[in-house]
């Protein structure tokens, strides 16, 4: 809990930890053998593979073990993991488990063996990071067919993978290509597809190939392509559902970082130039100011130093000021490419990729009828530190105020500072602004 940013546990916790660990404890009545670490594993699992279609596997403790409920089977108790960590059921040595940790040693998904197969289920609320950017797996979407073999299937992407949907049995996801362009099957690694392309790079075929050996041909059947918003109509779309050229603007409202128990006001101003001043006040837990020019920045918290922000760093917070508050993106982006459409609590939306300088690449949502951004992933630097982190955040409960559609409610989440919620309590226009805020201190 007090391994991360941003969060007044690290000068609070102390007592309540040493409390904690010095006061008796109980007696331990479980295996000598559990490892506390093994708890991580504990949790809902995503599962689509064979008979569980949007099934939860529920992984929990059971007797000093571990156990996995199946739905509309059992809870199966889970063996103490082998030299290759997998867990074996107790019932049979024919299935077993093991679990995939990401770069920051968190939990991001279950693995299942069974019949010589490897299923994947992701941890529930884990988003799966694309191997390949979306744009470029796009090129191999859409159906294939053999007249000889009788055979369609349908190249799709699931959990931001190329993926294979086979009538009758399930859709599975592939492995990126080696190097002789073949696409393993993640569940068995002996089947693989590839592509044969034509000159001008179009997809045209697919081949089914098992150990190496072409098994089946497959023609790409040619659909008409779908048209989607380009980058002028998506932002001529914001323009329509409400105005963007705001002024000086301020908000005010709630903050509330769940995991850390704190709770506070925040204030935001924006000038007629795009200028940013953002002060959060968590009052006997400190309070944090920021502002956010075109060339420079600084902030400034209880929890670290005065420090200047430039380069990436000022980048990024452009850009998250930008995404989760009403403004014109006219001169923000390079790129806002639509990659596809879905559906998102019962709304068409836009799967958008947005690019900004060398920023990497943000994935997002936009609802196709009112431009508003209701969801977007990017990835944040920590500034003095050479590291990333993914961050999610949802904009939610959008009204019209003075004809400016505003997020009233933005929910952020990523693995070190936990959940943050702000709510707006009020929105105006055209207020009068002291030049003095964006001043740096001395």
């Amino acid at each position: 809990l007090t391994n991360v940013t941003a969060t007044p546990l690290q000068q609070t916790s102390i007592m309540v930890v040493a409390e904690a660990l010095l006061n008796e404890w109980p007696e331990e009545s479980e295996s000598e053998s559990f490892d506390v670490a093994y708890l991580d594993y504990v949790g809902k699992y995503s599962a689509n593979f064979g008979s569980l279609k949007d099934a939860t596997l529920t992984v929990e403790k059971k007797n000093g073990k571990l156990a996995l409920d199946v739905p509309g089977q059992m809870l199966f108790d889970l063996n103490f993991p082998d030299e290759e960590g997998k867990w074996y059921f107790s019932l049979t040595d024919e299935v077993a488990v093991s679990f995939v940790r990401a770069d920051d040693d968190s939990v991001k998904s279950l693995l299942m063996y069974q019949s010589g197969m490897t299923f994947e289920a992701p941890r529930e609320g884990v988003e799966i990071e694309a191997e390949i950017a979306l744009t470029e797996l796009a090129a191999y979407l859409g159906k294939y067919a053999s007249t000889e073999e009788d055979l369609e299937f349908e190249v799709k992407i699931s959990n931001q993978r190329l993926s294979v949907d086979v009538p009758g049995e399930m859709l599975y996801e592939l492995h990126v290509p080696d190097e002789e362009g073949r696409w393993a099957f993640r569940v068995i690694d002996e089947v693989s597809v590839s592509f044969s392309t034509e000159e001008d790079g179009s997809v045209s075929a697919m081949q089914l190939l098992r150990n190496g050996e072409t098994q089946a041909n497959l023609a790409r059947i040619i659909e008409e392509k779908p048209v989607y918003p380009s980058q002028a109509e998506l932002l001529a779309l914001r323009k329509k559902a409400g105005k963007l050229d705001l002024g000086t603007s301020r908000l005010s409202g709630k903050a509330s970082m769940v995991h850390s128990g704190v709770h506070g006001e925040i204030t935001r101003l924006v000038d007629k130039g795009g200028k940013t001043y953002t002060k959060t006040e968590f009052g006997k837990f400190g309070e944090m100011e920021q502002v956010v020019g075109d060339a420079s920045g600084w902030r400034a918290s209880t929890f670290e130093p005065l420090d200047d922000v430039e380069g990436k760093y000022l980048l990024q917070l452009h850009l998250m000021d930008a995404l989760t508050m009403p403004g014109d993106w006219s001169a923000l982006f390079d790129s806002i490419t639509v990659t596809g459409t879905a559906q998102r609590d019962g709304r068409e939306v836009y799967s958008v990729e947005m690019r900004a300088g060398d920023h990497p690449v943000i994935d997002g949502f936009i609802d196709a009828e009112t431009g508003d951004l209701i969801r977007f992933r990017m990835t944040l630097y920590m500034q003095g530190m050479n590291m990333t982190f993914k961050t999610v955040v949802y904009n939610q409960d959008f009204r019209l105020v003075d004809g400016v559609r505003v997020a009233h409610k933005v929910v952020s989440s990523d693995d070190y500072s936990g959940r943050t919620i702000l709510e707006v309590e009020s929105f105006e226009l055209d207020v009068e602004v002291d030049p003095k805020i964006y001043v740096k201190p001395e």
